[in-house]
């Protein structure tokens, strides 16, 4: 059947029976997270899992940054550049590239991230807390 996709997902390993169903749940959840025609393991996705589930707890959203909150509110392309920017660990080359804008563009929106939405990432545990913040918003 031409366009059909296959996908398989292998869970983490388990030794009793009883835990048939966790890690069923685990090789589904490698197949939707995974990608199409490939054979997919949970653990390379554990991490997304676990942003999911995060996620679906809304009594969590009082630990995000305030100041991504309003950034993925107000203005949704500067949120993308700083959670791609993040993501490229920091690659001004590859986060401009990935952007499709010239290099000083980037480095005007990273300014503008600073000055207007005051975000500061200089510290490791500045950095983290605004990194995990734009996973879990959006």
């Amino acid at each position: 059947m031409p366009g059909a996709q296959t996908s398989a997902g292998l869970s983490n390993s388990f030794t009793h029976l009883h835990q048939f169903n966790q890690f069923y749940q685990q090789a589904v959840k490698a197949i939707r997270l995974g990608e199409a025609n490939t054979f997919n393991q949970y653990h390379d996705y554990i991490a997304l899992d676990l942003l999911d589930r995060i996620r679906q707890d809304q009594s969590l959203n009082s630990y995000l940054s305030p100041q991504i909150q309003k950034l993925a509110k107000e203005n949704s392309e500067l949120f993308k550049t700083l959670k791609l920017f993040l993501l490229n660990h920091e690659n001004k080359k590859q986060t401009a590239l990935d952007l499709q804008i010239h290099r000083s563009t980037l480095d005007y929106r990273l300014n503008k991230l600073e000055q207007e939405y005051k975000i500061n990432y200089n510290t490791t545990r500045e950095y983290l807390y605004v990194f995990l913040s734009c996973l879990l918003v959006g």
